[in-house]
């Protein structure tokens, strides 16, 4: 979801120039894997038969979660016709995201140490889109860059979700004046 604030005040002949600043959550993606600890063995071992020593007939599974919300600002354009106004826009979005991992043996969780990674990091990426109002209803598609959580200083280590976000919404604009 997002909540935003917009601005028009200057006029360029038919144009009206302004801002918008929003607030942006993209919720949360979750994954349920399993893996074989040793490469080779992928995918056949069942993890029953696990040797906690050479992690031979070792089998695992983690539950993973990321989670990006930011702020965006940018400038915008909009063009009233008639009872329809269209809306162009772009600028950056400043957001941190956070990517969680815990994992442990599977079947049986206690066969092996359970591990627990988590990391975040806070990063700028450019976005555009467009808005479709009529009356205080509206539709709006945004493209954002690139959108990840990854380590600090990692080189390469993201979560899930590493590129380009699409959002679609629908809502009610309120004029506050």
């Amino acid at each position: 979801y997002s909540l935003g604030f917009s601005q028009a005040p200057w006029k360029y002949k038919a144009y009206s120039l302004g801002w918008r600043a929003a607030y942006v959550d993209f919720g949360k993606i979750k994954a349920d894997t399993q893996w074989t600890y040793l490469e080779p063995q992928q995918p056949g071992v069942s993890g029953e038969d696990c040797d906690t020593k050479t992690l031979e007939g070792c089998r695992g599974r983690a539950r993973i979660m990321q989670r990006t919300r930011g702020v965006t600002l940018g400038g915008l354009v909009e063009r009233s016709c008639g009872d329809l106004t269209l809306g162009l826009e772009g600028g950056g979005f400043y957001y941190y995201g956070v990517f969680e991992v815990n994992h442990n043996s599977f079947p049986d969780a206690n066969t092996l140490p359970p591990g627990h990674f988590k990391w975040g990091s806070r990063h700028l990426t450019g976005y555009y889109g467009g808005t479709l109002r009529y009356g205080y209803l509206f539709a709006t598609g945004r493209v954002y860059g690139r959108v990840r959580a990854d380590e600090e200083g990692c080189g390469g280590c993201t979560g899930l979700a590493n590129g380009r976000v699409v959002q679609i919404g629908v809502g009610m604009q309120i004029p506050l004046r």
